[in-house]
């Protein structure tokens, strides 16, 4: 389907090279690094000090993997109208579980576990390919459970139609709430 190591490399580099905006905003309002490892979250400040290690030959590599599995995913995307995946590899987790921004961990082995969790979005993230998340019911013990569909480039409308028919056809899907929920 595509080169994984190079998906999993651009995403991470756009993930953790995305926090560098906030020492150019932190500057544009005088804030120093001091200021921003107060205001920033640990994991996001272990992001930005990553992000700013990067090499321009990293980067370079980074784009290079991007364009790479963007036209690998072009090619699948062209012989066929759909792809369904699972929308998170892992269940609901615990709020402020093991994928917190609140987490007093190394970067590396935060960013792997959501890179993990994240597998089947991840492809729609990098690439720019359209997709769409809607909800397949509950499991087993009351939580949500997701499933998406990719499309081809511009192929928005065709997620969208079928996204409408699958809550026509389930709409229990569409209005189940688990037991904890922010509405209850």
């Amino acid at each position: 389907m595509c080169d994984w190591s190079a998906l999993w490399s651009a995403f991470t580099a756009i993930w953790v090279g995305a926090t560098l905006r906030f020492g150019m905003i932190g500057e544009e309002k005088g804030l120093g690094e001091q200021d921003l490892e107060r205001l920033l979250n640990p994991m996001t400040w272990r992001h930005y000090l990553k992000a700013k290690q990067f090499t321009v030959a990293e980067v370079f590599r980074m784009m290079n993997d991007n364009n790479t599995v963007t036209r690998q995913f072009g090619m699948l995307m062209n012989r066929y109208d759909v792809l369904l995946a699972p929308t998170c590899a892992v269940r609901v987790p615990p709020a402020n579980g093991p994928y917190s921004l609140l987490a007093e961990e190394e970067l590396d082995v935060w960013i792997n576990r959501l890179v993990d969790a994240a597998r089947y979005t991840i492809p729609a993230n990098e690439t720019g390919l359209p997709a769409i998340s809607i909800p397949a019911g509950l499991d087993s013990d009351g939580l949500p459970i997701g499933v998406q569909f990719y499309g081809n480039f511009t192929g928005e409308d065709l997620l969208l139609r079928l996204a409408v028919q699958l809550e026509q056809a389930r709409p229990e899907w569409f209005g189940a709430r688990p037991e904890v929920h922010v509405t209850a």
